[in-house]
């Protein structure tokens, strides 16, 4: 369905006691990754940021998705990746890989705008799917609906539909996870989107122009 929804009231996130954190990952192997989670956080705010100005400027999304919510959540994007980041367990790697996804799932939807709108559920879709794909203990779909503040059916839906739009593509290579990494932390340091980065602040119609990175298929 590509109808819009909506979620829930400030009062909702700021209820903290149901979910609760674990491990579940190395903590040794996955400490120098902890780097990740808000350099994440920082470059979805920044390109959500940018996308709703240019809504207001009026470019428009082309199309209405599932990710699509009616209203802007209740909550702050940065408060909403913490939140993620507290109770749901998942390893540093998978906000990477999550945002890999993420990307993946743009090159397929043409005309899709990572915007205020969109974000939140698209974000937590793509961090569960990581989780449960690289993480050896995860948590259930209606824990991961408790956190990301979504009904269960919704979260259910939610993840079918972004399994095949990823072609159940799940898969992310070292090499593919290195360069992510490099341009994400580049991005940090100067501003500037490097590939494979640009596809989450501009629409491209052509897929030519969609590729990944040098030397790697889209």
């Amino acid at each position: 369905s590509n109808q819009a929804t909506t979620m829930p009231s400030k009062e909702f996130w700021n209820h903290t006691s149901d979910p609760a954190t674990c491990a579940t990952c190395d903590k040794k192997l996955c400490a120098k990754e902890e780097v990740i989670v808000p350099l994440v956080s920082a470059f979805l705010v920044r390109i959500v940021s940018e996308n709703d100005q240019r809504m207001a400027n009026g470019l428009e999304d082309t199309v209405i998705t599932s990710y699509h919510a009616s209203v802007n959540p209740d909550i702050d994007l940065n408060d909403y990746i913490e939140r993620i980041h507290s109770f749901s367990g998942a390893s540093p790697c998978t906000y990477l890989v999550s945002m890999i996804y993420l990307d993946r799932a743009l090159r397929k939807i043409p005309g899709f705008l990572v915007s205020s709108f969109t974000v939140h559920r698209l974000f937590l879709t793509c961090i569960m799917l990581a989780s449960k794909f690289l993480d050896d203990v995860y948590f259930s779909n209606l824990h991961w609906s408790r956190v990301g503040g979504l009904k269960l059916k919704e979260l259910n839906a939610l993840e079918i539909e972004t399994l095949f739009v990823l072609n159940f593509n799940m898969t992310v290579s070292p090499l593919e996870y290195s360069q992510y990494r490099t341009a994400l932390l580049s991005c940090s340091v100067n501003g500037s989107l490097p590939d494979p980065l640009v596809p989450f602040r501009e629409k491209q119609e052509d897929p030519s122009h969609l590729q990944l990175c040098a030397g790697i298929a889209a």
